[in-house]
């Protein structure tokens, strides 16, 4: 396994970090305009005619319900096949490998478009070609080579609020099948829609976004329904300029191709990756699939980027009546696992080998707006001994060996609702954390609300790093330290901290502006000890990230500035094959929601330093670990 090594230039790539939204709907009760249906991207347009794929697709203006159908409606552009309602996303277009295509789209808008997409597959660069307002192009093209691709049409005009607002959704997914492609597979469009803040208008306008999957934002995306033991095959398109760590609940998933807009790159069995969390950047594409071979209940399959589900992205105006809060919206797809039979069903009456009690307590620590968090943990002979505790982040690291069953106990001492989420394993839905999301049947899991306690039951199927997380009011709780790590042992390891280091980033705020300024910090702090190791022992470096927004790229440097090496041993807590476990240049890439461990052997006479370079927040310092060999 090659694990990523990018230069990561964010700064431009999350939107405002807190927004304040007081919203009416965009479209008045006279509006006349089509209704623009969402695309579940189920079938294909377009016809075989003497050998040759023909497509008719046009421009439309329509009025899009991005959440309930009878929320707020948005008025923008999209694109439709000729006679067909206007689709986001755009039609989908499916054709066998080595077809060739004949597409056109007639422009009906009062502006000219700029189409990519629609070029001989596999390309080299993303070309555009213009079309004039009124007037049809035809594109004649050969899908010659097995992917996943797209096709966008954008408006050519100065106006940037045309730009990513009404002229934002003009998209749809290309699928060139091999002979061996299955027919079951789901094509997941990700969307971004955005509306820049007015100031010059009474009353101002606010920034407002929303994000969606194939043309809802959550709990309005689809829901997906299996069945354990399910083969599950998706193929995921990132039209936006953002980049998403997509992650699973409950279950791993094999990557098995990334690619371009107009360039696939399918791996051969050997080089799947089996991972929780893969993050799709700018305009990249995804094929993975997976099994659920246990734990019938409700999933999330989401982004990680606290800023892409928050609650503040819902454009309706919320009933204040209604009880409480949402706590998700926007990049998030719900996905029922039901069971094949009665053995299936989990077991909740099963006896633990290890009982901890979880307190989170405010602290009485000020930092402006964002008190810390105070996480202990006692009763704990997982971890070492009782009345563990931290605050300001991380929490306490949690022990446990595989096949070990354990209850943690959490007590909410918060003046608000909490839920903790168990980032990676393999476990029980009602367990799993998501408030109001979480469970089977009529058995769900709600918020921990102030004073009230739960029970979380966890299985730990597999050794590994992972970690545990706030999955409610996520943003300040993450900001305010509600994140640890957890070490689950193989049945024939030891804990041996001599020998085992935790490197968790996350994000600390230094003022509480708004949007919030924060830095990025490992293990909570911008310093780190010295790494002081036995030469030539084996050392395993295990490293993860959680934050609401942050990407740092680690590496093993020399005092001359080049690479060292390590060996990638685990990623996700998934333990890496033998043939992707090899010595490599010593540096790797994680965003939100990915842990990876590396194995590094220290030498007296080639001094390293651990360095954490964060890629966002732009400004954030360099954290460095001296590692020292004896």
């Amino acid at each position: 396994m090659r694990l990523p090594s990018r230069s990561v230039a964010l700064a431009a790539a999350f939107p405002l970090l807190a927004l304040s939204l007081t919203l009416t709907a965009d479209v008045s009760d006279e509006d006349t305009s089509p209704t623009i249906h969402t695309n579940d991207n189920r079938e294909s347009v377009g016809a075989m005619i003497d050998g040759v794929w023909h497509v008719d697709l046009e421009t439309a203006s329509g009025i899009w319900h991005p959440e309930a159908e009878d929320g707020i409606g948005l008025e923008v552009f999209a694109l439709r096949e000729v006679g067909g309602p206007p689709q986001i996303p755009g039609p989908l277009i499916r054709v066998p490998t080595g077809t060739e295509v004949v597409a056109s789209i007639h422009n009906t808008l009062e502006l000219p478009i700029r189409v990519t997409g629609l070029v001989d597959l596999p390309a080299d660069t993303v070309v555009s070609r213009e079309i004039a307002a009124g007037t049809t192009a035809r594109f004649s093209f050969r899908a010659d080579s097995p992917g996943t691709y797209w096709y966008q049409a954008l408006p050519v005009t100065e106006d940037r609020r045309t730009r990513i607002n009404q002229g934002s959704q003009m998209h749809g997914a290309i699928v060139v099948n091999d002979g061996a492609a299955r027919a079951d597979d789901r094509v997941f469009v990700i969307g971004l829609w955005r509306d820049p803040p007015d100031t010059t208008v009474s009353p101002p306008r606010p920034f407002r976004e929303t994000l969606t999957i194939n043309g809802k934002s959550w709990p309005h995306t689809e829901r997906i329904v299996h069945t354990i033991g399910d083969s599950i095959h998706w193929r995921w398109v990132n039209t936006t300029p953002r980049p998403h760590p997509m992650h699973l609940h409950g279950y791993y998933f094999d990557v098995q191709a990334r690619g371009s807009q107009v360039r696939d790159t399918i791996y051969d069995r050997a080089s799947w990756r089996s991972v929780v969390t893969e993050t799709l950047f700018r305009h990249e594409t995804m094929s993975v699939a997976w099994q659920p071979p246990h734990h019938p209940g409700n999933w999330l399959f989401h982004c990680h980027l606290s800023f892409h589900v928050s609650p503040e992205m819902i454009l309706t105006e919320r009933d204040e009546h209604a009880g409480h809060e949402p706590h998700m919206a926007g990049l998030a797809m719900g996905i029922h696992v039901k069971p094949r039979s009665d053995a299936d069903l989990p077991d909740r009456s099963r006896a633990p080998v290890h009982t901890l009690r979880m307190a989170l307590e405010k602290t009485g620590v000020e930092n402006g707006d964002w008190p810390p968090v105070e996480v202990r943990l006692s009763g704990a002979d997982a971890v070492g001994g009782d009345a563990e505790r931290t605050s300001g982040g991380p929490g306490p690291t949690m022990i446990f060996r595989q096949g070990e069953p354990a209850d943690v106990h959490i007590v909410n001492g918060l003046d608000e609702p909490a839920s903790i989420h168990w980032h990676g394993l393999e476990l029980d839905s009602y367990a799993d954390g998501v408030p109001d999301w979480s469970g089977l049947d009529t058995l769900i899991m709600h918020p921990i609300a102030p004073g009230n306690s739960f029970t979380a039951q966890l299985t730990l199927m597999r050794p590994g790093t992972f970690m545990y997380h706030s999955h409610i009011n996520d943003i300040p709780q993450l900001f305010r330290g509600l994140y640890g790590t957890i070490i689950v042992l193989g049945s024939d390891e030891e804990y041996d901290p001599s020998a085992d280091y935790m490197f968790l980033g996350s994000v600390k705020p230094f003022a509480a502006t708004m949007p919030p300024r924060f830095r990025g910090v490992i293990n909570g702090d911008t310093l780190l000890p010295d790494i002081e190791v036995e030469a030539g022992r084996p050392i395993r470096l295990r490293m993860g990230m959680i934050a609401p927004a942050a990407v740092f790229t680690a590496k093993l440097v020399r005092p001359d500035s080049s690479l060292a090496q390590w060996r990638p041993v685990a990623k996700d807590g998934g333990v890496l094959p033998a043939h992707q476990a090899v010595p490599g240049q010593a540096e790797l890439t994680l965003f939100i929601g990915e842990t990876a461990d590396v194995e590094i052997v220290a030498d007296p006479d080639d001094p390293v330093w651990l360095e954490f370079d964060f890629g966002f927040p732009r400004d954030a310092p360099t954290v460095r670990a001296r590692v020292i060999a004896r």
